[in-house]
């Protein structure tokens, strides 16, 4: 038991102690803290996150506080506040960068639970440069030029703007100096009728601008001081005509040009690191031979369908294209795509004819749905190493593909993935485990190898068709003949010879041989002993702890050699976090605890298997790893931390490990394979958003000694049909089944005292008609459009808050046992039914009593039994 719970039973025996007979009181410890306000504040490269309580009692209800903060948001780092200040609590960062966007979330914690707000954002101001000697700005129509330092504006609409703003002096004009302190523009222009800017070349530290939806804007001289153009900064300009771009400049956001018809741009700054999805949607008169050198990133749809975009080569930077980026571009041949490319989004190449490239990035680990669609040209002898997903076709018609083994490691061939293509013959690794429909329609392969043991779910009916021989291992060939979409080849199949089998590679005396350079670089900088520069198997095996020599490395993709660092038993905190290109990996087998955000922001991450001897995962261990695919969890785990398979899309389990005794925050949050039907008999709580968004989830029942269900546990589980709760259940915290359309409990735990927020807003299923006799309080929106038509509340019901039954159309009748009129909030309940039944002797109260007296006609008594 860890000491948080030793300390929570604490204080609940001696609030029990301490209690009165007439109301007992809740430790401040065990209610669920709650969240305060968040601010930040910048100065030069530090930020302040302050966070502030609205009363004593909010703040009494927390132990811990801090923050998370960072630049990703996938791997935020934690920080925790050693104590507040009065009723709020600060943190100051230092050492940032000038032009930056950080994300920070604001928590806090009670020992048990942990509330974590939304994300916010803060920016850091840009680097002040000092100006270059005053040049001739040389704008498209030159400025008059200033008299006296006075800006001579061609506009008055643009003058009166300007001035209203940032004419400091207050003489009604604007100065070149006035101009240059201005860095950023804000939304001042936006949605202006503005004609003419040539004039903002005297802005001449201006770093951000933004002219969106001004529709009369026809000529401007943008600085070269300006770093970034904001999201859609120049959407909707339509009569602009502009041919060049600050060299300075470094991102351009998404929709930044969307339908500037009469821009012109023939090349990009060579700076440019970023360009945001849309960025030129319906900017038609886009040509380019070349790309910046400097490019990170191109998102969606940037270049789609823009025929004049025909670079030579794309730079050797980039990282990621996104969706659509070059789609429809038919005459679009690079000579090669970068090998750092590590993500193509869905048809970014959709209908490129002439692409006619023979390598793909080594590292790609998904090719997405119609990414290389009709490319005729592409002739790809081999795919990725690191691949794990082709998606719904995407390689469809391209008839010159070569290709004639799928890669190690594959998992998923998507539905018309290989549709018309060239394959002659097929070798399919054991890792595939589905074969999506119609994925090799077209496809008349003679020879066909397919190495797994058990049949992938086949859902294509053309692989077999005009083959020869299917190749299976030998033992398989029972199961193949007689398994779905697979029996129809039943005379095809072979068994694999043993020169089929692929050989494990052969060490090299006592070195151990590294597939990734960058991975091999750290372990012999770290760990090589005698200087040799290799890493022994003895050398690994000495390492007692790896620390964060690995964390937020870009660079490394294959470390299945950690497996030989046999001497470790634990992964620690933030060991791989980061490591967003990190593909294949494989855990030494005496490790029984894998830390904190060991493995978050780890997208790429293809983790199949866990040690045997696991005991514990920490907070956020695999957070955002869409691509870990567990079918299972170690049976000797005992705790599994908050966060630790968030959104972890491929873990499909179906079963929990016997020994949890919790279910932590959001663990399992939007993991839509995580199946179980029913949950460990030891489990006494279930963590706020543990299944959240888990729509399958089907629960056939939930363990006897559970007393705690968190806020938003069980939120969106649309397919959760229980119908009973545990016996003992104490708390069920607000929205904690909201949504669960097909819940059917046909009563409530008689101990449950108070039905928090939302806790069955739009659970139109519910079969019970009465309230437990414990009930206190029924918060608000606690029932809100539920499906009842009668319902009884007990007698000990002293508060109905607003929106309760919000929504209850059907609800006919109501009996109320309580002598007393509870405060009544909700306006719904009285509304909806036909008949209020009171205890005969309170009638008149309820007629006459504030909440209840617009249903004075509806009041009846509760017949005598």
């Amino acid at each position: 038991m860890n000491l948080f719970r030793i300390f929570n039973k604490v204080i609940l025996v001696a609030a029990v102690l301490l209690a009165g007979c007439e109301e007992r009181s809740v430790p401040a410890g065990l209610r669920a803290p709650v969240l305060p306000s968040a601010t930040a504040q910048v100065q030069d490269l530090q930020v302040t996150l302050t966070a502030k309580f609205k009363t004593e009692e909010d703040m009494a209800a927390a132990i811990e506080y801090g923050f998370y903060f960072g630049t990703d948001e996938s791997m935020m780092e934690r920080h925790k506040v050693s104590r507040p200040d009065g009723l709020g609590y600060s943190l100051t960062i230092e050492n940032l960068e000038y032009s930056t966007s950080y994300f920070y979330k604001v928590w806090v914690g009670n020992g048990r639970d942990e509330q974590v707000s939304s994300l916010l954002t803060v920016q850091t101001g840009d680097k002040l440069i000092e100006p270059d000697p005053p040049v001739d700005p040389d704008p498209p129509v030159d400025p008059d030029p200033p008299a006296e330092g006075i800006i001579q504006f061609k506009d008055p609409a643009v003058k009166a703007l300007c001035v209203a703003n940032w004419d400091r002096n207050g003489d009604g004009e604007l100065s070149v100096a006035e101009a240059a302190d201005v860095m950023d523009l804000g939304r001042v222009f936006e949605s202006s009728d503005i004609v003419s800017f040539n004039e903002l070349a005297y802005f001449t530290n201006l770093r951000v601008c933004s002219f969106a939806l001004c529709h009369k804007l026809s000529e401007i001289k943008l600085p070269d001081s300006i770093l970034k153009i904001s999201a859609s900064g120049f959407s909707e300009c339509w009569e602009l005509k502009l041919t060049g771009l600050p060299k300075n400049l470094t991102q351009m956001g998404e929709w930044a040009f969307h339908q500037c018809k009469n821009v012109r741009f023939t090349s990009l700054p060579d700076g440019l690191e970023t360009i945001g999805w849309y960025a030129f949607a319906g900017a038609d008169n886009i040509e380019l031979t070349e790309l910046p050198s400097n490019l990170i990133s191109i998102g969606s749809a940037v270049f789609a369908g823009k025929q004049g975009v025909l670079p030579e080569d794309l730079p050797a930077s980039l990282k990621m294209i996104g969706a659509s980026t070059f789609g429809g571009i038919k005459n679009f041949n690079p000579k090669s795509i970068p090998s750092g490319v590590s993500e193509i989004g869905e048809g970014a190449f959709d209908g490129c004819e002439a692409l006619s490239w023979t390598k793909l990035p080594d590292y790609l680990v998904r090719i997405g749905e119609n990414t290389f669609r009709n490319c005729w040209h592409l002739a790809a002898t081999e795919l990725p190493s690191g691949l794990r997903e082709i998606g719904n076709n995407a390689f469809e018609n391209c008839y010159l593909l070569n290709i004639t083994e799928l890669p190690d490691g594959l998992f998923t061939i998507g539905d018309g993935a290989f549709k018309n293509c060239g394959i002659k013959s097929l070798s399919i690794p054991a890792s595939v485990d589905h074969i999506g429909t119609d994925a090799f329609y077209g496809c008349y392969p003679s020879v066909v190898k397919i190495y797994a043991s058990e049949p992938p779910k086949m859902l294509d009916t053309y692989l077999g068709n005009r083959a020869e021989a299917i190749y299976v291992p030998e033992q398989s060939i029972p199961k193949y003949e007689s398994a779905a979409n697979w029996s129809k080849w039943k005379g095809k199949y072979r068994a694999l010879s043993d020169d089929d089998t692929p050989e494990p590679p052969v060490p090299d005396g006592n070195k151990i041989q590294f597939e990734d350079s960058a991975v091999k670089a750290i372990c012999v900088s770290n760990w090589d002993k005698d200087g040799d520069g290799e890493l022994s198997y003895e050398e690994a095996a000495d390492v007692r702890t790896i620390g964060s020599v690995f964390s937020r490395s870009t660079d490394i993709r294959s470390f299945k050699e950690f497996e030989f660092f046999t001497g470790l038993t634990a992964v620690p905190n933030d060991g791989f976090s980061g490591c967003k290109y990190l593909i294949d990996f494989k855990l030494p087998a005496k490790v029984i605890r894998i830390g904190s955000s060991a493995f978050s922001g780890c997208p790429n991450l293809c983790l199949t298997q866990l040690p045997d001897g696991l005991e514990d995962i920490g907070h956020s261990a695999f957070a955002g790893c869409g691509n870990i695919r567990l079918n299972s969890l170690p049976e000797t785990l005992r705790s599994i931390g908050a966060y630790a398979f968030s959104h972890c899309d491929n873990v499909n389990l179906t079963k929990l490990p016997p020994l949890l005794t919790s279910i932590e925050t959001g663990t399992f949050e939007g993991s839509n394979g995580v199946l179980p039907e029913e949950l460990p008999d030891g489990l006494v709580s279930i963590g706020p958003s543990a299944f959240r968004c888990i729509t399958k989830l089907n629960l056939k029942k939930l363990p006897d000694g559970l007393t705690f269900i968190g806020l938003q546990a069980f939120e969106e589980c649309e397919t959760l049909a229980l119908t009973e709760l545990p016996s003992g259940l104490t708390t069920i915290e607000l929205r904690a089944f909201n949504r669960c359309g097909n819940l059917k409990l046909k009563s409530l735990p008689a101990g449950i005292t108070k039905i928090d927020e939302e806790a069955f807003a739009g659970c139109v299923s519910l079969e019970f008609t009465s309230l437990p006799e414990a009930l206190t309080e029924i918060g608000k929106m606690a029932f809100m459009n539920c499906a009842f038509r009668q319902l009884t509340l007990p007698a000990g019901v002293v508060r109905i808050e607003e929106d309760a039954f919000k929504g209850c159309e059907s609800m006919k009748a109501v009996n109320i046992l309580a002598e007393d009129p509870p405060v009544m909030d909700d306006i719904y309940l009285g509304e909806y039914a036909d008949v209020i039944r009171v205890p005969a002797a309170s009638l008149e109260k309820y007629r006459t009593a504030s909440g209840w007296s617009q249903w004075k006609t509806k009041f009846r008594p509760i017949a005598a039994e």
